[in-house]
Order: structure tokens, then sequence, then C-alpha cells
């Protein structure tokens, strides 16, 4: 299998995607040339964000026309305010128009990334010592419901992706002082016992049931 990946962000998915995908699939090599792609490799470049990652989708479809030895086109982008079934449709519709056809992976990230790394209920300290973050367990407790379930926050001004970002960086600033998570620098996610405390939140409590698209599409 190969695949031709195009993800929302310019920051976190591209440092994230290669170290979780290693993690799910060892047998999967990144490549950052279209000539070098062949089985068993992935060619991953960014989209830019709503709605630049639909000028590279079209590029995408484009390349793969060229080299028709790529065999999956893999796109990933946030939920953001929509439903997960709103933006599958919306990506589905979208890359239906396309005059060329091939073979195509949706990853929905329901609201966002930081949504799934929520699902680490390792990050949560039993007593948190942040008041904020104290509110944010009142509203929406992610250790127990699902973090895909996380509301607005209109009184912060919050849709449900920047209340996701908001809550993780709380939760991992309590537990972990010395740690910084932001979008430039994700690398607290990327670490494997982090992604298996995700893979075992999706199977075992079927929560971040949007992360499935992750696992699916790059499984060994």
């Amino acid at each position: 299998m190969s695949y031709y990946v195009v993800v929302e962000g310019a920051c976190s998915e591209v440092k994230v995607y290669p170290k979780w995908i290693s993690l799910l699939n060892p047998s999967l090599t990144q490549v950052h040339s279209l000539e070098d792609v062949e089985d068993g490799c992935y060619y991953l470049v960014s989209g830019f964000g709503y709605p630049n990652y639909f000028s590279v989708i079209d590029n995408a479809l484009k390349d793969m026309e060229v080299y028709p030895r790529i065999g999956w086109l893999v796109i990933a982008v946030d939920a953001e305010s929509m439903s997960y079934g709103e933006k599958k449709r919306e990506i589905l519709d979208y890359v239906s128009t396309s005059k060329i056809a091939t073979k195509t992976k949706i990853i929905i990230q329901n609201a966002c990334l930081e949504t799934w790394a929520l699902g680490n209920k390792l990050i949560i300290k039993r007593h948190p010592g942040d008041l904020k973050l104290r509110e944010y367990l009142r509203i929406h407790d992610v250790t127990q419901k699902d973090p895909e379930e996380l509301p607005h926050l209109p009184r912060e001004k919050l849709n449900r992706a920047q209340f996701a970002g908001a809550f993780l960086r709380r939760a991992l600033r309590d537990k972990y002082p010395k740690l910084i998570y932001s979008k430039r620098d994700p690398q607290v996610i990327v670490h494997e016992k982090y992604f298996q405390q995700l893979v075992k939140r999706n199977r075992e409590d079927n929560h971040i049931r949007s992360f499935s698209d992750f696992l699916g599409a790059f499984s060994a």
C-alpha cells in the first residue's frame, strides 16, 4: 500500500501524524518526494487549514493521476463546529466532483486533534490544582465522558475545537508543569505511551470514535 496524505494543519498534524503512523504501522516509511513513493510508503502534505485544503486536495488528485502507483488518497481534517457526519459528507461530496477517480480514505478529527488527545485519562490529575481546569471538568469530565461530546463554551467565546485546545493545554500544564503543548510544539502527545492510551480509550470505552478513522487508514 502507498498513500498520499493531506492533513489539516501546517503545524500539529505534520509533526504528529508521522510519529503516530510509525507507531501504528512501523512498516510504512515517509518519503518527501512523489518520485520516491512506492509500496509501503506515504507522502504527506499540509492543507494549511480550511478552506485552503480544498485546493491542496485538488493538487493531490492531479498528482495521483501523474503517479498512478500511489494507491490511496488520505484526507485528514477537523470537523470544527460541524458534526462528524456533516464534515465527512462535505469532503466526500467535494472529492466526488473531481473527474480524477482515486481510492480515498477520510479522517475526520472530531472536533479536532486536541479532542483526540483529551482521550488520555492519565493527563488529568485526581485533584487538579488549576481552578479553570476544575471548572472545565465540571462542565465535561473528559475522564468519564467522551471528549468528542465536548460542548461549545459560549461564555468564553470558544467553539468545540477551541475549548478542546484550551482544555488540553490546562490539563497538561497542571499535571506536568514543565511540559507545554502548542500547535507548533505538540511533541508531548506523540510519545508511544500517550498514543497507546488513545488506542485503549477508543477500543475499551468506545470513545473518541473518529480516532478509528486514523487507526483504520494506516493499520498494517
